[in-house]
């Protein structure tokens, strides 16, 4: 297992999200070892943003992303197409399959 948001973790958990992720940066602010970004470095289409705490939720699955959405929990800039593409297939049995195998493997 690999400590949240760890350098390991990363390395472990970007394999599996794939080719989900599109163009997209996520940003998570506040953490342990202070803020981490994943995802594409270089001119992302769409960056979303949220603090340690909630991001957490969302990979525990205590937190849905589109809930986090809704609630402004997770912020958004850039192409809101990606967006709406993205939001629903998180509702989607593959990307639950994706969340069970990365909280196997998160500590």
């Amino acid at each position: 297992m690999a400590v949240f948001l760890t350098t390991a973790w990363i390395e472990q958990v970007e394999p599996i999200l794939g080719d989900m992720a599109e163009r997209v940066q996520v940003i998570v602010t506040g953490g342990p070892d202070g803020d981490v970004r994943l995802g594409v470095a270089d001119e992302p289409d769409l960056v979303l943003t949220t603090v340690y705490d909630d991001a957490r939720e969302m990979i525990d699955g205590t937190l849905d992303v589109n809930v986090a959405y809704m609630q402004g929990r997770l912020k958004t800039a850039g192409d809101s197409g990606v967006l709406f593409r993205i939001l629903p297939a998180t509702r989607t049995s593959e990307f639950a399959e994706r969340l069970r195998r990365i909280q196997a493997l998160t500590d």
